[in-house]
């Protein structure tokens, strides 16, 4: 039976961190061998969303964007929603991926999204 003191041997296969030797500004663990840095490096896209937005989101309630599709956005693509407010952003990130797309009754080249966030692996 594994304790939870036992020592945590993950490492990430893109930077080599470690639980005990995380990435610069701290890092957490998406897969057993992939950390949150490297997960936000990979991604496709970087979009700014408000705060309203951002927090339905991390609450669950909105899982969905209506943008502009001049990124040519794809279902598999990996997004940064970062936090933007006041003219600058917050820090905040939320990585997800897109599940879903479909422009029926938008505007002229936009589309909606659907997203599932990449949440961290708990374990």
């Amino acid at each position: 039976m594994e304790s939870i003191f036992d020592e945590d041997t993950r490492k990430c296969v893109e930077c080599g961190c470690t639980q005990n030797n995380a990435c610069v500004g701290g890092c957490y663990w998406i897969t057993d061998n992939l950390c949150s840095s490297c997960l936000e490096n990979k991604a496709d896209h970087d979009l700014k969303i408000g705060p309203e937005y951002f927090k339905d989101v991390l609450q669950g309630l909105k899982n969905f964007e209506i943008r502009r599709n001049d990124r040519n956005f794809k279902v598999d693509d990996i997004v940064n929603l970062r936090e933007f407010e006041n003219g600058r952003y917050t820090g905040r990130i939320l990585t997800v991926e897109i599940i879903y797309i479909t422009d029926f009754e938008q505007k002229e080249d936009y589309v909606v999204f659907g997203f599932v966030a990449i949440l961290p692996d708990l374990n």
